[in-house]
């Protein structure tokens, strides 16, 4: 009878605590521990965040401008109005196993006092964000809130809910900051840069974005290219087997194909917005190693951010994409309960605007 009573309680045990995890147990997450880290006594490893949050690397403003997209083959390019130029590649990607890919690049020159750039807090379409805010173009922003930092216009909307040991905490390990046409990228994670899918990265970024001064704050991941640094090669580790992990887990998650949504900023200050269309027999979708390799390719940006994609990615052109998708250009892969396509409404855009001087 004493052990029936043992084995009904460890059973009961088991059954609650599946209950309480939305995602199977039996499937390996992330290794939220870094095993080869080691704790000097400042709790991150020698780099103190508020020291590095005090010195976030802009790019070069009004310097000499170079070409930005570096090559041509696929490629066609529109210039939307001076500063803002809109790249579409259509075609099979060499950086992505010769499969066809569909990818579209809005690029915005941070140099054009014609334009600002504003950070959007509020759940809408991006079309529907662009158009109430009159904007001239627009894309979708970061992951969903509690999993994420985000700061607009000085308020703090959402600084991470989830437990350190969550299988979502990795994504906010990059993160898009400042304003107007006064643009930065920072990598969140730190002293483990090569570790960024941990919970000490996780924790090493909120205390970062803490303290910085920025009055916007977008944070994602992974960060992609940091410095030149193609980090978002390695982000999923060789030989790991990424259909072993669930699709929230940031290998699982990462290492799979997806549409996708980055930020990529150059050294000579231009933004470039990108969406990669997927799940299609025409547009197979990106790894985040796949588009790091893309970007570096045909951009070599110096930093980039791979932001919130699947469903949410969308990018909007006023006057220039499907007057039955509202001028978004790119293609929804999201649905409604009858099966039908459409845009996906989330809680942050990235909004461009024509800039009117008081």
């Amino acid at each position: 009878m004493k052990l029936n009573r043992i084995l009904m309680f460890v059973a009961a045990v088991i059954v609650f605590g599946t209950a309480c995890n939305p995602y199977k147990i039996e499937i390996p997450h992330w290794p939220y521990e870094d095993p080869d880290w080691v704790d000097d006594g400042t709790g991150s490893s020698g780099w103190d965040p508020v020291a590095a949050a005090s010195n976030v690397v802009y790019p070069d403003a009004g310097g000499e401008k170079t070409q930005t997209l570096l090559t041509t083959s696929g490629w066609s390019s529109t210039t939307i109005e001076e500063g803002l130029v809109f790249h579409h590649f259509k075609g099979r990607s060499e950086d992505a196993n010769n499969d066809n890919q569909d990818v579209y690049v809005l690029e915005l020159d941070l140099d054009n006092p014609n334009y600002r750039l504003y950070f959007h807090y509020g759940s809408n379409t991006t079309s529907g964000a662009a158009s109430n805010l009159n904007a001239i173009a627009a894309v979708n922003g970061t992951y969903e809130l509690e999993a994420v930092y985000v700061r607009t216009q000085g308020v703090n909307r959402s600084e991470v809910k989830l437990a350190s040991n969550h299988q979502r905490f990795w994504k906010h390990g990059g993160a898009i900051v400042g304003g107007d046409r006064r643009i930065a990228m920072v990598n969140g994670s730190g002293p483990y840069k090569e570790s960024a899918h941990t919970s000490q990265a996780g924790e090493y970024a909120i205390e970062l974005y803490k303290n910085l001064k920025e009055p916007n704050i977008f944070a994602a991941a992974p960060m992609l290219i940091d410095d030149y640094d193609p980090v978002g090669e390695r982000f999923v580790p060789e030989g790991v087997n990424v259909n072993s992990y669930e699709k929230e887990d940031a290998f699982g998650h990462q290492g799979n194909r997806h549409p996708r949504t980055a930020y990529a900023l150059t050294a000579d200050n231009d933004l470039l917005l990108v969406v990669v269309d997927g799940r299609t027999s025409t547009a197979k979708g990106m790894t985040a190693k796949e588009l790091t390799r893309f970007l570096k390719r045909h951009f070599n940006p110096r930093w980039a951010v791979n932001m919130d994609g699947g469903g949410s990615s969308a990018m909007y052109i006023k006057g220039h994409g499907s007057k039955d998708k509202n001028d978004i250009v790119n293609n929804f892969t999201d649905t409604d309960d009858n099966g039908k396509l459409v845009e996906r409404s989330v809680s942050t855009h990235l909004i461009i605007q024509k800039y009117a001087a008081n």
